[in-house]
């Protein structure tokens, strides 16, 4: 039918610009990234349709019929080039294209075996590789730092060396700094963020650094930043460095990032820097730019990155900051040796918040005994201070794992902790990649730690470590059948 009213060309041109509607639909609605060789592919339609439409009416003969249709065809080109330009339009304000995509998008495009198939540990070499990489000093290499950890399998190894890393960045970073500012420590019950804040401590503790001020995130609000900015006119700018605390939350949870912007906009002249985190795209395309438009404005801003998949979406975010690869704060804590006896035999902590996948927990064999829980609810004790409820809630979080001989987890401290206890124990991935990605980074030699695909996968890696290190694990304390 079509064909009966237009040539064979102007229905493959308008078929062409079909493909091109979607694309830039796809782009508008559906948050799909759009690089450079698909704008240029829009643009080329674009003007094709222009150029052949115009042609065609000029080419069309002197009869009114083929007038009629030269017109229709004009004002069909010219009607199609004004909405696929509104469309791109749209889709510039609206798309993620230029910072990452959805977190269902992020799962698509982004797999981290993919990413670190072009990262190669090559352990036959490791000799020429230690002798070359411990003579670098770290900041002139910001973005090589995991050169050596992917090769050891050691748990104290792996520690030694994210130490090593930590002390030479850092000496670098902020060595020259007499005081520091620390905001958002984490005083809530997910214990993996009080144990990076425990990690920071240590940190400045070892580089001689004294903390003169400090906010826990119930307290780091508007009037609690402005007393830290008259307290740091104490100082010099060349004596005061400003810290925010690391994590997992940029650019997907609120509180720490109103935080942030309220601490980067407040100490426009002082150095910030920013403890590693893992970046992930949680909010609206429009959101990120917003949030990156704020941490690009600050003219000394180092952020810091603790995996690779985090270090490649944040070279698409930040333009102006310095960018650095390094490993999670708290293996500043060091090796930890179990202090109370297991519960169970294997104890699965399992995350029930926005970055689960959903996985269900499969039948253990009746002669295993299995505690499935979040440590979130694992309340701690009360304390004196907000600083010693952090140090109290990260401990916590040790003697929440050392209830089990092994543990199976999908969180990414469930995971650190138990390589800082020596724990043998199975991560699984949560929604965004960042424990793959960070096992890959730092982690993924490490003798007694295996990576499970699905949950049935790593009940039988858990039933698997149980008999392997069944003569070294302490045995299950043996509590009384009655109780109130």
């Amino acid at each position: 039918m079509v064909l009966k009213a237009v040539s064979v060309i102007t229905h493959a041109v308008v078929n062409i610009m079909k493909r091109a509607f979607i694309v830039v639909l796809l782009c508008v609605f559906a948050q799909r990234n759009v690089g450079i060789s698909n704008w240029a592919g829009l643009v080329v339609a674009a003007v094709g349709v222009y150029a052949y439409s115009t042609e065609k009416k000029q080419k069309q003969g002197t009869s009114m019929d083929g007038r009629l249709l030269g017109l229709r065809t004009y004002k069909a080109g010219t009607f199609t080039l004004s909405v696929l330009t509104g469309l791109v339009i749209l889709s510039v304000n609206f798309s993620d294209s230029s910072f990452g995509s959805s977190p269902e998008e992020q799962g698509r495009e982004e797999d981290v075996y993919t990413l670190y198939s072009n990262v190669t540990y090559d352990s036959n070499n490791h000799t020429s590789v230690k002798d070359e990489f411990l003579k670098w000093r770290l900041v002139d290499h910001p973005t090589e730092t995991d050169q050596m950890s992917p090769l050891m399998t050691s748990r104290y190894d792996v520690i030694n060396e994210a130490q090593r890393i930590h002390m030479n960045l850092f000496s670098d970073l902020i060595g020259r700094y007499k005081y520091a500012m620390l905001f958002d420590v984490a005083d809530y019950e997910n214990k993996g963020d009080p144990a990076i804040a425990v990690g920071e401590i240590r940190l400045l503790r070892r580089l001689g650094i004294q903390l003169v001020y400090y906010c826990v995130t119930s307290k780091c609000k508007a009037g609690a930043i402005k007393t830290a900015f008259e307290e740091s006119k104490l100082y010099s700018n060349d004596d005061l460095v400003i810290l925010l605390q690391g994590g997992g939350n940029i650019f997907s949870y609120e509180t720490p990032e109103t935080v942030r912007k309220l601490v980067i906009t407040t100490f426009t002249k002082h150095k910030i820097i920013l403890f590693p985190q893992s970046i992930w795209f949680r909010y609206t395309a429009k959101k990120v730019r917003r949030y990156a438009h704020m941490y690009n404005q600050h003219d000394n801003l180092t952020v810091m990155v603790r995996d690779r998949l985090s270090l490649k979406r944040a070279k698409g975010v930040f333009t102006r900051a310095n960018i650095i690869l390094a490993p999670d704060m708290a293996f500043q804590i060091g090796p930890v040796s179990r202090f109370m006896p297991p519960s169970f035999d294997i104890l699965w902590l399992k995350r029930r918040d926005a970055e689960t996948t959903g996985y269900v927990t499969p039948v253990f064999p009746a002669h295993v005994s299995v505690r499935v829980s979040d440590w979130i609810h694992w309340h701690s004790p009360c304390n004196d201070s907000s600083m010693e409820k952090t140090f109290t809630i990260a401990t916590n979080g040790m003697m929440f794992l050392q209830r089990g001989r092994v543990v199976i987890t999908d969180r990414l401290h469930g995971h650190i902790l138990s390589t800082l206890l020596g724990i043998p124990h199975v991560i699984l991935d949560n929604n965004y990649h960042k424990v793959s990605s960070y096992r890959h980074s730092w982690t993924r030699g490490v003798e007694f730690v295996k990576f499970a695909n699905t949950s049935v996968q790593a009940a039988d890696m858990a039933m698997e470590l149980l008999q392997i290190y069944n003569s070294t694990l302490p045995d299950i304390i043996q509590y009384d059948v009655k109780h109130n």
